[in-house]
C-alpha cells in the first residue's frame, strides 16, 4: 500500500498561520509516524514539502525553490535529532509543486526541483529520486472567464508531464467559482 500522509509542519504553519502544538513536538510525532510508516508501508510517504502556500502568496520560482531547500534542511536537521537519517527522509518525502500556464517555466521548475533534490541529498551520499507531485496552480484561474481556464490547465498539465512529474492533480476549470459538478 502506498499512502502519502502529507506531514508538513512548516507548510501548515505557513498556510494557516498557526500549528496545534509546539514545533519540536511536531517533529517528534512526525519521526514516530515515519518509523511506523517505514515498518508497515515500505512504499508510503510520510512527509510532503508543499510549495503551494508560498506560491499562493506570490512567491516566484526562485523563491519557491529556495524555500524547498530550506524546508528540507529544516526537516533533516530536526528529524535527525529523532534518529531519522537522510536516506529515510529522502525515501519518505514527496515534493508538491504548483505549475501555472507558462509551459517553459513549468518544465524548468520541475527539472530544477529534481536537480536541487539530487544536490541536497547528494551531500549525504544519498541517491534517491524525488517523488514529485505537480498541481495546476489555483493562482492562475480566472473567476470572470472560467472557460479560458481550460487552456491554462492544459498548458500547466502539459508542462507538468513534460517536466517529469510523478503525479498530477488538475483542478477543474470552474474551480474559482465553485460550480464543479459532483459525483
Amino acid at each position: 500500500t502506498e499512502i502519502n500522509w502529507g506531514v508538513d509542519p512548516i507548510g501548515c504553519l505557513a498556510s494557516d498561520g498557526r500549528i496545534n502544538q509546539k514545533m519540536k513536538h511536531s517533529y517528534r510525532d512526525a519521526a514516530k509516524l515515519s518509523q511506523w510508516v517505514h515498518k508497515t508501508q515500505p512504499k508510503g510517504k510520510t512527509f510532503r514539502v508543499s510549495l503551494l502556500p508560498y506560491h499562493m502568496v506570490g512567491a516566484d520560482i526562485c523563491t519557491e525553490l529556495a524555500l524547498m531547500l530550506s524546508i528540507m534542511a529544516d526537516l533533516h536537521r530536526n528529524l535527525s535529532a529523532h534518529g531519522l537519517g537522510a536516506r529515510e527522509l529522502a525515501e519518505q518525502t514527496m515534493v508538491s509543486v504548483p505549475v501555472d500556464g507558462n509551459v517553459f517555466l513549468g518544465i524548468s521548475k520541475l527539472r530544477a526541483v529534481r536537480k536541487l533534490w539530487s544536490a541536497f541529498f547528494g551531500l549525504n551520499q544519498v541517491k534517491v529520486a524525488p517523488q514529485v507531485h505537480a498541481l495546476t496552480s489555483p493562482r492562475m484561474f480566472s473567476k470572470w472567464d472560467p472557460y479560458v481556464n481550460i487552456l491554462r490547465t492544459t498548458n500547466a498539465a502539459f508542462a507538468a508531464v513534460t517536466g517529469g512529474s510523478d503525479e498530477l492533480t488538475v483542478l477543474p476549470f470552474d474551480h474559482r467559482i465553485g460550480r464543479t459538478a459532483k459525483g
